[in-house]
């Protein structure tokens, strides 16, 4: 009798762990996806959320700047572990050099489809010939407009389903919420912008023209015309010009980069200043949409409503 109660008892600690959904070795079933930066992470994040034995890692750190990351030893291992990989495109990801070759990863462009927008033309027709140009002919910062985030999610989501279609209904219904969620977003942050009284401005360097495009909003320059290289002191003369000519009130620094020159220039022209972010201050679920609200704020800071 006692051994019949104790193989019953086995039984049902057995079943107990298998409906709790205990794997005794979960890793080895682990479909591990990575992604290049913070804001990327988070649509990712949204598409698998409640997917089984799904892993996400992310390789550029918060307010970090893609433009002057180095990869980490850590991060090429989780390269090469990876089973899917998820990119912006359009030149943005240059730091990764060729560490995707021979990876067994399955690749995803989120930038398919999205409708493209050229770098800026230079502020002044005779920019210092030494200037480093951009790489590559498109700005890269296509996140900054929610129609663009819903065209990635639509791409994440297609290649997850895929790569790993046992979760394929998760994704599905998840894009179908996402989706709906950008629409709000991009009808909040419309609406709010609209009410606005906003004035003359500069951004540190040109990376909102999705986001200015996609709101009504124009800035009027940008302080450094090559992300990550300090400008010229002919460039800083002709900005100065601009400031004059425009009427410049308000000086947008980014926390990626030193505020020192955004500090300069408010100090000597009696400029406001305040802080747009481009890539994302958090690896989270919830990145994203802090991410576009907090822009949101600063403008909502800086400008009066009409």
């Amino acid at each position: 009798m006692k051994k019949l109660i104790l193989l019953i008892v086995i039984a049902l600690f057995a079943f107990s762990a298998c409906d709790s959904g205990i794997d005794e070795n979960p890793a080895a079933e682990k479909f591990k996806i990575l992604t290049s930066i913070p804001v990327l992470y988070s649509l990712t994040a949204n598409i698998a959320d409640g997917a089984q034995n799904v892993e996400i890692q992310n390789i550029v750190p918060p307010n970090a700047s893609f433009h002057t990351f180095s990869l980490t030893p850590e991060a090429a291992k989780n390269i090469a572990e990876a089973d899917l990989i998820v990119l912006n495109g359009l030149g943005l990801e240059e730091f990764l050099g060729k560490s995707l070759e021979g990876s067994k990863a399955l690749i995803v462009d989120t930038g398919k489809n999205v409708e493209l927008l050229e770098f800026s033309e230079p502020l002044f027709e005779d920019a210092e010939a030494e200037e480093e140009e951009h790489v590559g002919k498109y700005d890269p910062h296509i996140w900054l407009s929610p129609k663009n985030a819903k065209i990635q999610v639509q791409n994440i989501a297609d290649a997850l389903i895929v790569a790993d279609s046992k979760n394929a209904l998760i994704y599905a219904a998840n894009l179908k919420i996402l989706s709906a969620q950008l629409d709000l977003l991009d009808s909040e942050i419309s609406s709010e912008l609209s009410e606005l009284d906003i004035k003359p401005y500069l951004v540190f360097h040109d990376a909102y023209q999705y986001f200015e495009k996609n709101f009504g909003v124009q800035s009027v320059g940008f302080l450094e015309e090559n992300v990550g290289n300090e400008p010229s002191a002919k460039y800083l003369a002709q900005l100065v010009e601009v400031i004059e000519k425009e009427k410049v009130e308000v000086i947008f620094a980014e926390p990626q980069f030193s505020p020192k020159l955004a500090q300069t220039l408010s100090q000597d022209y009696g400029l406001k200043i305040e802080t747009l972010n481009p890539d994302g201050g958090e690896v989270s679920k919830d990145g994203y949409f802090k991410l576009m609200r907090g822009n949101l704020d600063a403008f909502e800071k800086i400008f009066n409503v009409k």
